[in-house]
């Protein structure tokens, strides 16, 4: 089997004795000469029908024609890299393809961006080789005939033209194989035009004869995803339009059933193939790869059946691909698609698909994926009862669980109080073990274990690993960690890993700035990191996480176990008196592994919660994905359960108990508390996630005599968490948020440069645009759904600081008790570390500010500290003295490097600088003082409007500005940092201006 790496990289594996793939051998290496930025890289690979006598082996990639870095090529119609297709020759002795070998078939234009490529390579039964080709970002291109891009290629196995196509005896036919284009000719490759970025192409195995029939996923805009048909039965040039029977699929005038950018009367596609099936991806969607079910591998039921996978999604889903469907496209508003979809397995950024021999002369699938660094898996279905998935190149054995329910079992011996307990519970300390001004302190660990071919990178949060000794890093939830409200808490983060990483408090209403829930603070391997939580005297009571959120890692350490619970314990300051049950409270972390795919529940394949009889309990769940996308949980009780939900996000519903249900959506970065009774002695309570996965059990023991009794209850909610459905928003607080793949609102994340200012302590109102392939989260605060109806699994009313819902959802919230930096983001985590993240700042008068924001520093070595460590911060001095200000107090702003004086940087001086008008206007900086002036460092060379003096001061809001006149006669404002000064120590005042030990203006 050989397999494609992104990069360049071909390797070949053996099979083993068994069913498996054991030896893997490099056999290409063209890293150098691929593009590999976005969606660039080597993306198709295919060998010869007669590969046993002519070792024929084809590659499609993006050559990196200019010698750019290979991370960063140029997108540019004239100077980016090219897409190519080849032939090289495979030597069986040494399991290489040659170097030298190779034959270039075609390349294409220079690539305007860095997506839509595509590049699927097949053979058909007529021996002629089909290649795929994006529009390279060029849209236009797609229906023009003199171009290579947005078409089908097809070529034979010796790269020349075959007399059927289209093109080959026009006059006007030429050769597009040495450009990718000839002007005002047709290319004589072409097969079929009108494609944007046809990932996929799968070949039909299961035609008569040497019949050609295939499907092609063509991934789509902003609208629609679409699977279209092709092949002999559709070359019929008076139905389509065009000479020679080119097949022509509409993009860009197309896509999907409808014209560019249509949802509804979509019934008039003369000239143009239309899908065999669509589907609305609302802001998320992409049909990549795909495979027909050779008839009699399976069994009965799956001859026929496509099955294509959605690598947004998540999912590889499958329709019968012979089956006579009339879609309803003129009474249906949207149009839908009648085509009748079953889901087959759920697994994440799957981009390849196909069926290879398995033992015994069968056949299995095989897929690629390319979550956390890439994964191969085969899959055997025996009469598809269940799916075994074995270990192949980089992939892992699981048994994914049978399609029907399981029996009921006998839990299994395991040490007493383990189950319904996510991991250790964190030891804070206190007292004189805590610096000043902190009331608790503790040391959280980030670790990384070895990463293998079963388990993929591994990653976690521990206690401490005493140093000289070896400790274990587990992908399971790291220590439970418990908080009070009106509390401070000191926490430090030590990374004994080699990776950088960082921490976030999901759901806390603590500060995002400074040392407080900073995702933009980072630490590496071998430091340390402190955190400041500062929680208010009314925080709301709660079920949140914690988690490593470092942007581009997030998926990776996340996906591989950099997670825990977090508890807000109850809250007497709000609510003295609560219910009584509420303490009786089992515990269950479900977390997906983005590697394996496999699901456990508190870090156990097999959680088994045992709880009594007719006694009221709380369920505290927190769910944990990567893959954010929202399934069912359930609670396959029989309707022997009284189950309510009383608390979303960690806030408790207005009213409780709440409805009740066995069958809750949760999204994969949700929390939910249950209040649960079940009645029936000695029975086993299945608990399902996604698709019915079985995650974990409950156990009802014997009957026992109830403590606790179940009463309506109103809990009290701070005012952040005021109701806020009678409020008037102003017409500025309104805002429409739209997710992306890579982008909010049309726009890449900076991390410098907020999506807006938003107004402190005030109601704001976001209009969120479907959300359920985005799932929405934001820092700070939470979320008041206002839509009337509520937003899908969102009561209207209520509180949530992630949401996903189909449609649009209209939610509020309060700036309240906090401001500065508030992060919003897809909780696809792949999606957010592509750019699907965003800010906002918020500021205002009387906002408190946290601007200390201290450094990560070298851990303490030697032994364990049993404090948590004070990172070494600038002390508070005396104002320096002017003009010498070598020994500074605290930093404002610094120029980052030293000034000129007649072209030569000072060094090593002390002295002061002051800021002067001259009478021409020209603002400029003088060495010395008022008294004693010394050489210009600075000037403007611009005039200004006046010659007075003037002074500059941080405002209220964290901005510096410099205004000409006094601060008691401000007049024109000079200069303004525009955003808040959240450097050390900046507080509102005035300022002054020096040269540091280090020669820099400061």
């Amino acid at each position: 089997m050989m397999v494609t790496v992104k990069n360049g990289i071909v390797n070949v594996y053996s099979p083993d004795e068994g069913y498996g793939y054991g030896d893997q051998v490099e056999a290409l290496d063209i890293e150098s000469r691929v593009c590999e930025n976005g969606e660039r890289g080597l993306g198709g690979i295919q060998i010869h029908p007669n590969f046993q006598e002519n070792n024929w082996v084809y590659l499609y990639y993006t050559y990196n024609i200019n010698n750019d870095d290979v991370e960063n090529c140029a997108e540019d119609e004239q100077d980016g890299p090219i897409n190519r297709l080849s032939r090289w020759v495979y030597d069986p002795v040494t399991k290489t393809l040659d170097p030298n070998s190779e034959v270039v078939f075609f390349e294409t234009l220079p690539l305007a961006k860095r997506y839509h490529n595509s590049g699927k390579i097949e053979f058909g039964k007529d021996g002629l080789l089909y290649v795929t080709c994006g529009d390279g970002g060029l849209r236009d291109e797609s229906q023009e005939v003199d171009s290579l891009f947005g078409g089908i290629i097809r070529l034979t196995g010796e790269g020349e033209i075959p007399p059927g196509n289209p093109f080959y005896n026009d006059p006007d036919g030429v050769r597009c194989n040495a450009t990718g284009k000839v002007s005002g000719k047709k290319c004589q490759e072409l097969y079929a035009i009108g494609l944007r970025n046809p990932w996929r192409l799968a070949m039909d195995p299961n035609t008569e004869g040497d019949k050609i029939r295939f499907h092609v996923n063509d991934v789509g805009a902003s609208t629609w995803e679409e699977i279209s048909i092709g092949g002999d039965d559709y070359e019929n040039a008076a139905e389509l339009g065009w000479i020679g029977g080119l097949q022509n699929f509409g993009w860009p005038e197309r896509e999907g059933p409808c014209n560019w950018g249509e949802k509804s009367n979509c019934n008039d596609y003369e000239g143009f193939i239309h899908p065999i099936h669509f589907y609305e991806h609302e802001g998320g969607g992409a049909a990549t790869a795909a495979a027909f079910i050779p008839d009699g591998t399976w069994g009965e039921g799956y001859d026929g059946k496509y099955l294509w996978a959605d690598f947004i999604l998540g999912r590889i889903q499958m329709f019968d691909s012979y089956a006579e469907v009339d879609h309803c496209l003129d009474d249906c508003n949207p149009v839908v698609s009648l085509m009748p979809v079953e889901t087959f397995t759920n697994y994440p950024d799957v981009v390849t698909m196909r069926f290879g021999p398995y033992v015994n002369g069968k056949k299995a699938l095989y897929y690629t994926s390319t979550a956390n660094g890439g994964v191969m898996r085969q899959v055997y279905c025996e009469s598809c009862a269940y799916v075994t998935d074995d270990s192949t190149a980089n992939g892992a054995n699981v048994t994914l669980a049978p399609t029907a329910a399981p029996t009921a079992f006998v839990p299994p011996v395991r040490p007493e109080g383990e189950g319904g307990y996510p991991g250790v519970l964190f030891p804070w300390s206190s007292g004189a073990d805590c610096p000043d001004g902190y009331d608790y302190c503790g040391i959280l660990e980030f670790c990384m274990g070895e990463s293998t071919s079963e388990t993929g990178p591994v990653y976690g949060f521990r206690l401490p690993c005493p140093v000289g000794e070896t400790c274990e890093c587990n992908a399971v939830p790291g220590p439970l960690i418990r908080l009070t409200a009106g509390n401070i808490y000191k926490l430090t983060l030590r990374n004994a890993g080699t990776e950088v990483t960082n921490l976030h408090t999901h759901g806390l209403h603590i500060v995002g700035d400074g040392d407080g829930d900073n995702v933009l603070r980072e630490v590496n391997g071998g430091n340390c990191l402190d955190f400041t939580w500062d929680l208010k005297s009314d925080h709301p009571e709660g079920t949140y996480w914690y988690h490593s959120h470092l942007h581009t890692l997030s998926e990776k350490q996340v996906g591989g176990g950099a997670f825990g619970m977090l508890i807000v314990d109850d809250n007497t300051n709000l609510n003295p008196v609560l219910p009584s049950w509420s303490k009786n409270e089992r515990l269950i972390q479900v977390s997906v592994n983005q590697y394996t795919y496999a699901m456990v529940a508190n870090g156990r394949s097999n959680e088994v919660i045992d709880i009594d009889a007719g006694q009221w309990y709380r369920f505290r769940v927190s769910m944990v994905s990567a893959n954010a996308i929202p399934y069912n949980f359930t609670f396959d009780d029989q309707g022997t359960c009284d189950i309510h939900k009383v608390a979303s996000d960690g806030i408790w519903r207005s009213t409780v108990p709440g409805p009740t249900s066995s069958v809750w959506e949760l999204t994969g970065a949700s929390r939910a508390d249950f209040a649960i009774r079940c009645n029936t002695p000695n029975t086993l309570i299945p608990i399902f996630y996604r698709d019915d996965e079985l995650v974990a059990q409950i156990w009802v023991g014997s009957a026992e005599p109830s403590p606790f009794t179940m009463e309506e209850w109103t809990p009290a909610r701070p005012y952040s968490l005021s109701d806020m459905t009678e409020e008037t928003v102003p017409e500025t607080n309104k805002v429409a948020v739209r997710l992306g793949f890579d982008y909010v609102n049309d726009a890449e994340y900076d991390p410098l440069v907020p999506l807006a200012t938003i107004a402190y302590d005030q109601v704001h109102e976001w209009v969120l645009m479907s959300t359920n392939l985005h799932p929405f989260h934001i820092h700070l605060y939470h979320m008041q759904v206002v839509q009337p109806g509520g937003c899908g699994p969102h009561e209207e009313g209520e509180f949530y600081d992630t949401i996903a819902a189909t449609g649009n959802c209209t939610v509020r919230f309060r700036t309240a008790d906090i401001g500065q930096r508030c992060v919003l983001h897809c909780h696809v985590l792949f999606h957010e570390d592509n750019g699907s993240m965003s800010w906002v700042n918020v500021t205002g008068e009387g906002m408190p500010k946290n601007l200390v924001e201290s450094p990560e520093y070298i851990c303490p070595s030697g032994t364990l500290p049993t404090r948590a460590p004070t990172a070494p911060t600038i002390a508070p001095t005396e104002a320096p003295t002017y003009p010498n200000s070598c020994v500074p107090g605290y930093l404002g702003i610094a120029t980052g490097q030293p000034p000129l004086l007649d072209n030569e940087p000072f060094a090593n001086v002390e002295f002061g600088v002051y800021i002067i008008q001259q009478g021409d206007g020209n603002l400029i900086v003088k060495r010395g003082t008022h008294a004693d002036p010394g050489e210009i460092i600075w000037a403007s060379g611009g005039v200004l409007d006046n010659e007075e003096d003037f002074f500059s001061q941080i405002t209220s809001d964290g901005i510096l500005e410099t205004y000409a006149g006094t601060p008691d006669a401000p007049g024109q404002l000079i200069y303004s940092t525009g955003s808040q000064v959240t450097s050390r120590g900046a507080s509102v005042g005035d300022f002054f201006l020096g040269i540091d030990c280090n020669s820099e203006v400061v």
